[in-house]
């Protein structure tokens, strides 16, 4: 084959690999500027009964729409053609420059769970998006994960799919009706294994992958729970109870006790995020009550380590931004009437704000809100000179205390707060020094990210996809919301498609 043209076209340079599924190569592309290079499928029927191959070239047809389908998406390759000639089968894809996974996961070599978590969201997007199109990749494993040289980010390829198709291609005719288990051993579910896969079958596989990169250890050469057939690998894995929690639910033998979705799994491991990320509060170096004057000297905006209590500790986060470094704008979410949302609280700290560090003798005098036109209202407590500042679901970040913060359709002033149960008669919150200790705009919150979603599926309920992959687009990686912005925008450019 080496040298050969296909349908006048692909110049096959080598072999990439060689199974029981047919051949795959590596060829040119003779009819694009620089002749770049591409990998083309080989699937040779078992036989050349006309009947078989009407049923093999049916299937061939309905797999490669799937994968046309597919590959609209940027983390899968393009179809790029497929064909038959000679009674043979032929698919050409993109090819994807990087190293497997298999190059990363060594035998022996544990990863940080940090890393592992982070593989694992990447991955789990991808399927969100292939499971949201009915398709089930089947065959999971780190060679069929690859990390794209030009970015860093990982693909997935080879899917399943098509080795059923080339497993009833290559089978006897009297076999192609018969369900076909394609998968490989350590990664497969039991239910994959009977020739019945699902969508959680990819998850189990996915999760066994996970568990590898802990560990160190293959899969296969794990021990198994005599009693459930699962593996046995927590003992060896530096791993924090939540995680573990996670990914033991990812491997379950039944497939009903697993995640049902890999939307459903990405939700549980930004929940563990929000639960890891503890929400501090910065203490004055030394709080007061009093409305400081313009001649007292102002005090740093976060205490010195000589003067800090050591029950607390000043917030050191920064702003997220976006994919060219700029700092990302708040921006709140919308209703289908494009008016902007916000949770209401009045009258006391919300009991998600209770576990924010504040010290006992510190007690809330006054509970102030602030408004904007068609905003609810935003908690803020002053407790004897010091700020609560909630990093909570639901409190915007991006509020600056005692100026307005620009907000669409919105330049309502804040309201003044009292302190210490007096008003402040005839003067502007924004006269408040920070010498009082209090932070002069709270930090972006863990939330922005999926605040910004937000704002970006209301667009997209409006028709408006182009805008609503705009607002997506801005979501940095580190965010918490990435992965869900990521499937969100690949669901909203596929119906740009199709209007």
């Amino acid at each position: 084959m080496i040298g050969q043209l296909l349908d006048g076209r692909y110049r096959i340079i080598r072999t990439l690999g060689k199974g029981g599924f047919g051949q795959t190569y590596i060829a040119e592309d003779t009819r694009r500027p620089g002749c770049p290079v591409c990998v083309v499928k080989h699937l040779k029927p078992a036989s050349s009964d006309p009947r078989f191959l009407e049923i093999a070239r049916r299937l061939f047809q309905s797999e490669a729409e799937t994968l046309e389908k597919l590959g609209h998406y940027d983390r899968i390759p393009r179809l790029l053609a497929f064909f038959e000639h000679d009674s043979e089968f032929y698919l050409v894809q993109e090819y994807i420059d990087g190293h497997t996974l298999t190059h990363e996961i060594r035998r022996g070599q544990q990863w940080e769970e940090e890393k592992t978590i982070a593989m694992l969201k990447e991955v789990l997007s991808i399927l969100a998006f292939v499971h949201s199109q009915g398709v089930i990749h089947r065959d999971i494993k780190p060679d069929n994960i690859i990390r794209r040289t030009s970015d860093n980010r990982l693909v997935l390829v080879d899917f399943g799919a098509v080795k059923q198709v080339r497993t009833q291609i290559m089978s006897m005719p009297e076999q192609t009706s018969a369900t076909i288990a394609v998968g490989t051993p350590g990664y497969m579910s039991s239910e994959q294994g009977q020739g019945k896969p699902k969508p959680s079958s990819d998850i189990y596989a996915l999760g066994m992958i996970g568990i590898q990169s802990l560990t160190g250890i293959a899969p296969a050469r794990l021990d198994e729970d005599p009693e459930t057939g699962e593996a046995l690998w927590q003992h060896i894995a530096h791993v924090s109870p939540g995680s573990a929690t996670v990914l033991s639910k990812m491997v379950k033998c039944y497939f009903r006790e697993r995640y049902q979705s890999a939307q459903e799994v990405l939700e549980a491991l930004e929940k563990l995020d929000l639960e890891n990320a503890v929400p501090e509060t910065l203490i004055p170096a030394k709080p007061s009550t009093r409305i400081p004057t313009q001649s007292t000297p102002p005090r740093p905006l976060h205490p010195t380590r000589s003067d800090t209590p050591s029950w607390s500790r000043p917030i050191q986060s920064t702003p997220p931004r976006n994919r060219d470094g700029q700092p990302i704008p708040a921006i709140f979410p919308r209703d289908r009437n494009n008016q902007l949302l916000a949770p209401v609280y009045s009258g006391k700290i919300p009991s998600r704000m209770k576990s924010t560090a504040v010290h006992p003798s510190f007690k809330p005098i006054v509970v102030q809100t602030v408004n904007t036109s068609g905003v609810s209202r935003v908690l803020v407590a002053i407790c004897g000179g010091m700020v609560a500042i909630a990093t909570t679901v639901g409190i915007f970040a991006g509020i600056r205390f005692g100026t307005p913060t620009s907000v669409t359709n919105s330049s309502a002033p804040i309201a003044s707060p009292s302190i210490a149960g007096s008003p402040i008669s005839g003067t502007s919150s924004s006269s408040i020094d920070p010498s009082m200790g209090v932070t002069s705009e709270i930090e972006h919150s863990a939330e922005t990210g999926h605040m910004i979603l937000a704002e970006a599926k209301a667009m997209a309920d409006t028709g408006d996809y182009t805008k609503a992959i705009h607002i997506a687009g801005v979501i940095p990686s580190e965010s918490m919301a990435y992965n869900q912005a990521q499937s969100a925008i690949a669901e909203w450019q596929l119906a740009l498609g199709r209007q």
